[in-house]
């Protein structure tokens, strides 16, 4: 795209904007008007509702608020497009700033595949606000569509951003010694970029110690001194200033500044003069001259005067000239004069200064009668040694001295004229004795004697003001460390002075100046603390000053920033390098080594030398996402100072995690028979990940189900197929597997659909359609039950029967039981079988109907079995005894328990064996059982009355046959499991007892007939009585035969002659039979195990009784183990 373009369109759109006006809607316009495709020369065409629509942002005017202080790498914000297409692939969009203002495109950039904008040049506040055109960019797509859309960065300059800068590092001044109270030296000025009172800056003096106090800092910079210098405080100086924001809390910068103090006094060519005149010149002769020159040698016409200060009563100055001359006669006995000249430039009161004169008077000694003597001697002269002797040629009678005295170190002899000393001699004490001696000759007079007594270096140069301990606040090269006075009373020039011990490294030189020795700093200071040894020496003596410099910790550690800002990928090795703080000490050596800590953190270290932080350990974003800690820096004073400065650290995101659903598995349910589709559950997974990382899309993973359901990939909302319509009588429930991606990594999770039910399938009668009934059953007489069963979950609506047909007539069904009764008693018609029959049953929408049969069983007569005596008493076969009972009549389990029990019968010896037939060893036929050619019995197995066994098949131990059953071959019943028909017979009222092996007698249980149903009329054939010595006395086992007669049901309805199975065809009627006898066998062997489990719960109860009988009748009591809790439990 040409930029004219955009350039006309950021003219176009945004100069309304600039002048507070908002940019048109593009969302409202009815027409939109895109630039799609471009013509060489870069005019481009325009169409309408072009490709160019199939992507735009999300918004058609970005804007972002920035700090003014924002660093490269801050991040603003991110734009983005609609990806509302779900077919689209948009990873290909990329995006672009666009603008014509120079300033600002050096300051930020896009990063073109997930637009996200950050600062890449500090300085945003250059402009408050910043515009641009975005454009996004599908380069994947063939017609490569472009979104625009406004943005508009504001730069916030409210807030204390920014740290006051100095212009410069370092100031330096000057200034005379002389300037008067309150003079501005200099002004210094550090600027702030932030506005109102965040960028005012006030500034102090940060060091007005010792030397410094003549100095002050005013708010506004200005550097003034309180009072005037004066000569004795030339010198340099340097000061720390402090400028500080008007934030808060403020941010603070330091700078330092020089002065230096420095003399404009006149200076004279020589340090002192000396000047030697003749005793004899004469007045007004000119002796010499002194000449001094103005502080700055450039000034060759500055106007000095000079005047003697002292000693002007025998000389005289021009003061224009400086020439010296004689002005009054030299005295005899004195051989210098000293005095002092001061030299003063003209118009300035305080640029004096002053030398000293000295003028020696030459005078040969002729030793003539003279009238005086002028004497000099050392003062170390010994006692007794004679430093003079008058020699006149006159006669002399006698010398003698006129103001002898005490004090007095000499004396003369009066006839030699020899004098001498009579003491030690000390210059510093008396450097001059002036005495008398008369002289004793023919004419009497009297000399006069002037001993001058020399310097010999006998004494010691003393330091007047050394200091054993100084603490040191600045470390400048060329500060004044100390300034000590040397003296020496004996009059030696030559001192040497020099650092002898202590001066590690140099750090320290020595200045002679006229002001005396003063210390210097030489060097960078390395420690904290210096014992130097400074001497005097004048060749033959030395003093010694011991001095202990300490270097105050004046300054504190500054950071460059107050807060550091950093962003790192998570997962980076341990060990990367984050970024790095830097703090500066004015403070010299040891006391401005700066070291860095930081209290621990299991994440980050630090050098504690340079400042680097590393990482520890590996960083993890979704545990962590942003650091925040401070960073302490530790000068090495003594005691140590300190500042602090706060790290924060960005973790970046990195698309480490899988997807999480947020349940495991997902339960969810639909209703059959629906074409449309219909929402069935919604999946949900988070991603720890943030940002595009996090960005989840939903799939099914393909199998048997998956045809019928779809996903959506956004939402996760399971819904069923358009046109899939479910059936929950062909597949109930639906396993799929949802999964979740974010491009990376993928999750899963099981969805278990369940199918409701529409009752949408006709009910089926499941029960038998062919039934037998006694002939003497009476009217009411239960035949059996009518059953539907429904391939849906349940039937919804009542169902209602009735009978159809001839043959209704004689039979009864309840209308909403379905139970079939006799309407007649069938026993006076020769009709054996009832077909033309038909059940209709009536199930809401749904008419089945299904044909009946009712076969009529025919009475037959039982004759009892005979046992011989011998065979009762010679062996005894546990059995069951078997009473005949109407098939048709259902048992429940009070009548179960009723008819009950267990006797012991001995089988005859003299049962007809069968021809063919071996029987089994151990096995005792059963009276009027016929085995089976070709089946051999099983042992311990009685076979049922009535059973025929069936080839190849073994009956199981303990199982009985049940009648009317014929065993599958290949299949073994079920251990203890009984038949439905076996019924045990009741126990009479007798007390019956069977004969053990041991030849006892047990009773067992009376049971009372009258506890049995009154609808049950039994009637015993035969009546026997069992002997309680253990045998029979009759033959003949009684068999038991009953006849069971109930009232007819109330809810028969006898206008039920139609029944819906008379139009079945065959191929339903097998079906319904399977159906019926699948559920029959299934009944039966659940019956079968609830009489079994009743049976051993009876035995075991009536072993512990007899258990607990025993030892009651042995009167040794209830054993502990036998008590009655543990008898109860284990029944």
């Amino acid at each position: 795209m040409d930029f004219t373009f955009v350039l006309v369109f950021m003219i176009s759109y945004l100069c309304p904007f600039t002048y507070g006006y908002s940019p048109p809607d593009f969302s409202q316009t009815s027409e939109h008007r895109t630039l799609t495709d471009f013509d060489p020369d870069g005019s481009g065409s325009e169409d309408f509702g072009n490709d160019i629509y199939k992507i735009r942002f999300t918004s058609d005017r970005f804007n972002f608020t920035i700090p003014a202080s924002a660093e490269p790498g801050y991040t603003i914000g991110r734009i983005t497009v609609v990806e509302d297409d779900p077919s689209r692939d948009y990873t290909g969009i990329a995006y672009q700033l666009r603008t014509d203002n120079g300033l600002s495109k050096d300051y930020f950039y896009v990063e073109p595949n997930t637009g996200v904008i950050r600062v890449i040049k500090p300085g945003v506040d250059v402009l408050k606000t910043h515009l641009f055109i975005v454009t996004a960019t599908d380069v994947n797509s063939l017609t490569s569509p472009m979104a625009l859309a406004v943005l508009t960065i504001d730069v916030l300059t409210v807030g204390n951003f920014y740290t006051p800068v100095f212009e410069q590092l370092r100031y330096r001044a000057s200034v005379a010694f002389e300037v008067s109270k309150g003079t501005t030296i200099l002004t210094v000025k550090a600027t702030d970029k932030d506005n109102d009172e965040n960028g005012q800056v006030t500034y102090k003096l940060l060091n007005p110690m010792h030397r410094n106090k003549i100095f002050r800092c005013k708010r506004n910079g200005e550097i003034a001194n309180k009072k005037i210098f004066g000569v004795d405080r030339i010198g340099d100086y340097t000061l720390i200033i402090e400028g500080s924001d008007g934030g808060n809390p403020p941010k603070t910068s330091t700078t330092k500044v020089k002065i230096s103090v420095y003399d404009v006094r006149p200076k004279f060519l020589s340090v002192n003069y000396t000047m030697t005149i003749a005793e004899n010149t004469t007045i007004d002769s000119k002796i010499g001259e002194v000449r001094a020159t103005s502080w700055q040698p450039s000034d060759q016409q500055a106007n000095i005067s000079y005047n003697i200060i002292n000693g002007s009563i025998y000389f005289k100055i021009n003061q224009s000239s400086g020439e010296l001359y004689l002005r009054k006669s030299l005295e005899i006995d004195l051989m210098s004069y000293r005095m002092l000249v001061r030299a003063q430039q003209v118009g300035f009161a305080l640029r004096v200064k002053d030398t000293a004169v000295i003028v020696n008077v030459d005078k040969p000694f002729i030793q003539r009668y003279k009238s005086s003597f002028n004497l000099s001697i050392p003062e170390d002269t010994p006692t007794n040694s004679q430093i003079h002797k008058f020699d006149y040629n006159a006669e002399v009678s006698s010398y003698k001295m006129l103001n002898s005295s005490e004090d007095l170190p000499f004396r003369i002899d009066e006839t030699t004229g020899s004098v001498f000393t009579t003491s030690g001699l000390d210059r510093e004490t008396i450097n001059l004795y002036v005495f008398k001696i008369q002289v004793e000759c023919e004419s009497p007079y009297i000399v006069r004697m002037r001993i001058l007594i020399k310097d010999v270096n006998d004494n010691q140069p003393v330091i007047e003001n050394c200091q054993d301990k100084i603490q040191l606040h600045d470390t400048t090269l060329g500060t004044e460390v100390t300034r000590l006075i040397i003296s020496d009373v004996d009059s030696v020039d030559d001192i040497s002075f020099r650092i002898k011990f202590g001066n590690k490294g140099n750090v320290f030189k020595i200045s002679i100046n006229e002001n005396g020795v003063s210390v210097l700093i030489s060097k960078q200071i390395e420690l904290r603390k210096y014992d130097i040894t400074l001497t005097a020496s004048d060749s033959v003596h030395e003093s010694i000053c011991n001095i202990t410099i300490e270097i105050i910790n004046r300054n504190t550690p500054l950071f460059e920033n107050w807060i550091y800002n950093a962003f790192l990928y998570e997962n980076q090795s341990v060990g990367k390098r984050v970024l790095q703080v830097r703090a500066t000490d004015n403070d010299a050596g040891v006391n401005g080594y700066v070291t860095y800590s930081m209290k621990f953190n299991p994440y980050f270290t630090i050098d504690q030398s340079t400042g680097e932080i590393f990482t520890a350990a590996t960083l993890d974003r979704e545990i962590i996402d942003r650091h925040a800690f401070n960073i302490t820096a530790t000068d090495g004073g003594e005691p140590p100072r300190q500042s602090w400065t706060t790290v924060n650290i960005l973790v970046v995101d990195m698309n480490d995690n899988r997807p999480r659903f947020l349940n495991l598995p997902y339960f969810g349910v639909v209703q059959e028979n629906n074409n449309n589709s219909v929402y069935v559950i919604k999946v949900e997974a988070t991603d720890k990940d943030n940002h595009t990382s996090a960005s989840i899309t939903y799939s099914l993973q393909e199998n048997t189900y998956s045809v019928y359901f779809v996903i959506d990939a956004k939402t996760g909302e399971v819904k069923t197929r358009e046109n899939h319509s479910l059936d929950r009588e062909l597949t109930p429930e639906f396993n799929l597997l949802a999964t979740a991606s974010d491009g990376t990594h993928q999750t899963s999770t099981p969805i278990h659909i369940k199918v409701t039910d529409v009752d949408d399938n006709p009910p089926r009668i499941v029960s038998p359609t062919e039934y037998e009934v006694h002939e003497n059953s009476r009217s009411g007489t239960y035949i059996g039950k009518v059953e539907l069963s429904d391939p849906d979950d349940e039937i919804s609506t009542p169902v209602r029967f009735r009978l159809s047909k001839q043959d209704s007539k004689f039979f009864n069904i309840g209308t909403t039981s379905g139970v079939l009764v006799t309407k007649r008693n069938l026993a006076q018609r020769n009709k054996n079988v009832y077909d033309r029959l038909e059940i209709v049953a009536t199930c809401g929408q749904y008419t089945i109907q299904e044909p009946l049969v009712i076969r009529v069983i025919r009475n037959m007569t039982s004759e009892p079995v005979t046992f011989s005596p011998e065979t009762l008493q010679n062996k005894t076969s546990q059995t069951t005894l078997f009473y005949t009972i109407d098939a048709s009549i259902p048992l429940n389990d009070q009548i179960r328990d009723d008819i009950t029990s267990t006797v012991d019968v001995t089988p005859t010896t003299n049962a007809t064996p069968t021809p063919g037939v071996t029987p089994t060893p151990g096995v005792t036929p059963t009276p009027g059982v016929t085995p089976t050619p070709g089946v051999t019995p099983t042992t311990g197995v009685a076979p049922t009355p009535g059973v025929t066994p069936t080839h190849g098949v073994t009956p199981t131990p303990g199982v009985t046959p049940t009648p009317g059953v014929t065993p599958t071959p290949g299949v073994t019943p079920t251990d203890d499991v009984p038949s439905t028909t076996d019924v045990t017979s009741l126990v009479s009222p007798l007390r019956l007892h069977y004969a053990n092996s041991t030849g006892s007698t047990t009773a067992v249980p009376e049971v009372d007939l009258q506890t049995t149903p009154e609808s049950y009329q039994w009637s015993i054939n035969t009546t026997s009585h069992i002997s309680t010595a253990g045998s029979l006395e009759k033959t003949t086992v009684p068999v038991y035969t009953s006849t069971v007669t109930s009232s007819p049901p109330d809810n028969i309805d006898d206008n039920n002659n139609k029944c819906p199975c008379d139009n079945y065809n065959e191929e339903q009627r097998q079906l319904t039979t399977k159906i019926l006898k699948t559920k029959l066998e299934t009944q039966e062997t659940e019956l079968r195990v609830r009489q079994m489990e009743r049976r051993v719960a009876s035995m075991r109860l009536r072993y512990w009784t007899q258990q607990l009988k025993a030892a009651e009748d042995r009167e040794c009591g209830v054993p502990a183990v036998l008590s009655a809790h543990e008898i109860i439990g284990d029944v």
